[in-house]
């Protein structure tokens, strides 16, 4: 046989055939090895990885030069613009005294995304003009944060006694030796002040520092 042939059996011929002990008894199972599955997909592999290389070289394109700008810090409030926007802004508010101020707010998690997802936490976190407020919440079924908050920390401004940030990437040193490290989640599309947030609240903090070293 040269391998190319088909020949068409029936139960009975397959019953003939095992009785002269030409074929196996039982039949082995049909089965597909990992690798020839691999290489049966890699042509969708391939397509997939480079539409999401596409896409994150247009969302980095436009990110570097947005991080870099020179403008001055904003202050606040939050653009609200989708249904996320509200019920974050509207979520961060329960938290607020009288008189507080919400200026940016965004979604966050602990680890670097890319890296891992075991034992990630995910946090929607606001700056406030006297606090940091951090809500953690869980990843839901669709890899992404869900609205429910199951545990709810803060950080008082003058807790922050140093600040550093590369890009998404954001470390406050605070003053009981403590740190926060997080990442800012880059794509947009429900959470409008992601940039924003990851760009002008470390320098914002930062003025901070330097305004009390001052005086």
């Amino acid at each position: 046989m040269d391998g190319k042939s088909y020949y068409s059996l029936s139960q009975a011929k397959i019953a003939r055939l095992q009785a002269q002990q030409l074929i196996p008894t039982p039949l082995p199972a049909y089965h597909i090895s990992w690798d020839e599955y691999l290489l049966g997909y890699s042509l969708w592999i391939i397509l997939i990885g480079l539409a999401v290389g596409a896409i994150l070289k247009r969302l980095f394109g436009k990110l570097r030069p947005f991080m870099a700008a020179g403008t001055a810090p904003v202050l606040g409030p939050p653009v609200v613009r989708t249904e996320h926007d509200r019920w974050l802004s509207a979520e961060l508010g329960k938290h607020l005294t009288i008189g507080e101020h919400l200026q940016h707010q965004a979604c966050v998690t602990d680890i670097e995304p890319g890296t891992m997802t075991k034992g990630r936490k995910w946090y929607y976190v606001g700056l406030t003009d006297r606090r940091l407020l951090f809500l953690e919440t869980k990843l839901g079924f669709f890899l992404g944060p869900t609205r429910e908050i199951t545990a709810q920390s803060e950080r008082a401004r003058q807790e922050v006694r140093a600040v550093r940030s590369d890009g998404l990437a954001i470390s406050f040193d605070c003053t009981d030796e403590a740190g926060l490290h997080f990442w800012v989640i880059a794509s947009q599309r429900r959470f409008t002040n992601q940039w924003l947030f990851a760009r002008d609240v470390p320098r914002l903090l930062a003025h901070e520092l330097a305004r009390r070293a001052a005086g």
